[in-house]
């Protein structure tokens, strides 16, 4: 019994000093609030909370790997299909998205990564030069534009919840097919 009364002194002694942060950052956004009055108090308290990830989160230097992934990409997404012969021989790969989906027919360069290495591996350093020195530059304009875009974060939170629950669905589906299981996720 002693044990678990420490637990819960230790528990309501967390709970509380998680009250008095979160009082601190709602002061601090209304705070913003009342200085910039362009967003509501919550929008402020959303940014605050979103800001110590966007600080941390920072791209790798830009590379001919990332360069070639995504020139790959836009060209199997514009149906010049430059690497179609190793995609037929990737059963993993799927040309329209998660599912088969052909209303979305574009394909992402980390969906289409997993099937490049062997074409990429034989490609000469002059060869990998040649093919990506102008995607590079755009590759660089596109990632400093995402970093210096004004984010929705509402939105931003809206569809991370909705990738989750895509990842959860993916998780649990697949375990439960063979017990005639049905289960409802409700985003």
């Amino acid at each position: 019994m002693r044990l678990q009364s420490k637990h819960n002194a230790k528990k309501a002694a967390y709970h509380s000093a998680l009250g008095k942060a979160w009082s601190v950052l709602m002061e601090h956004a209304e705070q913003l609030h009342g200085e910039f009055r362009h967003h509501s108090t919550d929008y402020y308290y959303e940014e605050m909370i979103q800001l110590a990830r966007k600080t941390k989160v920072k791209r790798a230097k830009i590379n001919m790997w990332n360069a070639f992934t995504r020139l790959q990409a836009h060209a199997v997404n514009e149906g010049m299909f430059l690497t179609i012969h190793l995609l037929y021989n990737d059963p993993n790969t799927n040309f329209h998205g998660e599912g088969n989906n052909t209303s979305n027919p574009t394909l992402a360069a980390s969906q289409l990564a997993p099937s490049l290495p062997t074409q990429w591996k034989v490609m000469t350093h002059d060869e990998k030069v040649a093919a990506t020195s102008g995607t590079m530059d755009e590759l660089k304009v596109q990632w400093e534009t995402k970093a210096l875009a004004v984010q929705n974060t509402r939105l931003s939170a809206f569809h991370h919840v909705c990738n989750n629950l895509d990842v959860i669905e993916e998780e649990v589906c697949p375990s439960t097919a063979p017990s005639s299981i049905d289960l409802i996720l409700v985003g």
